[in-house]
């Protein structure tokens, strides 16, 4: 089962650049889908109508938009799963159900000579999986997933809980070494419907992770008791 199972953009600090200007959200026709696209009219609030969730972005910070998101997803598979066939087929297995919801960073990625604190969120469709009942259980498959790969990032040993939104999140610490920089990161993640709803922040010393943990404090939305 865990094959299937991975949550995506765990390198986010090595992705591309180029932003796009942020339209405001159209209304939809009750007969329509709600769309899972995450907008934004203002460049600060960020809303996704489907997880009925928000989040404000530092003004400052930059954000990605869809398209940037997928490539960078893709990106990171390759990094992770370098020559190993095997990996990059459940990697790829995972992105065809998993939804981007947002990515700031506090630079353009490929800002030169910066480490660039992010926090990105994505979706992944979980219905096949009855076992997961909480973000503990998903995060469980992803720890055994990223630990087959290539990036060598060390995991603490137990899943602890935080409290986003007033939603109990289970999350791991992790961390890894790139170029003699160590890169330290959480994943956080709820069950919410048929999704594993999760954050990755990556940060570098404790100032960032101060950063990280401002944005967290204005996500609303609500998990699956």
């Amino acid at each position: 089962m865990h094959k299937k199972i991975l949550l995506t953009s765990l390198l986010a600090i090595a992705a591309g650049c180029g932003a796009k200007e942020k339209t405001a959200p159209t209304p939809v026709p009750e007969s329509q889908p709600i769309p899972a696209i995450t907008k934004s009219s203002d460049g600060k609030k960020y809303q996704n109508e489907l997880f009925r969730l928000s989040v404000e972005k530092p003004e400052s910070w930059y954000s990605q938009n869809v398209e940037e998101m997928i490539s960078l997803q893709k990106f990171g598979n390759n990094m992770v799963s370098g020559k190993d066939k095997n990996l990059k087929a459940a990697i790829d297995a995972s992105l065809e159900n998993n939804i981007p919801l947002f990515s700031f960073f506090e630079f353009a990625p490929g800002t030169p000579g910066k480490l660039i604190p992010s926090l990105i969120a994505n979706a992944e469709n979980i219905s096949l999986y009855p076992g997961i009942k909480n973000g503990c259980d998903y995060l469980y498959h992803t720890k055994e997933l990223l630990g087959r790969s290539q990036a060598n990032i060390k995991f603490g040993e137990n899943c602890n809980q935080a409290q986003i939104s007033g939603q109990k999140f289970g999350y791991y610490d992790a961390i890894m070494e790139i170029k003699n920089i160590k890169v330290y990161q959480k994943y956080y993640s709820c069950r919410k419907g048929k999704h594993a709803l999760n954050f990755i922040g990556t940060y570098f010393e404790k100032s960032s992770e101060e950063k990280i943990e401002q944005i967290l404090k204005t996500i609303k939305v609500e998990c699956d008791k």
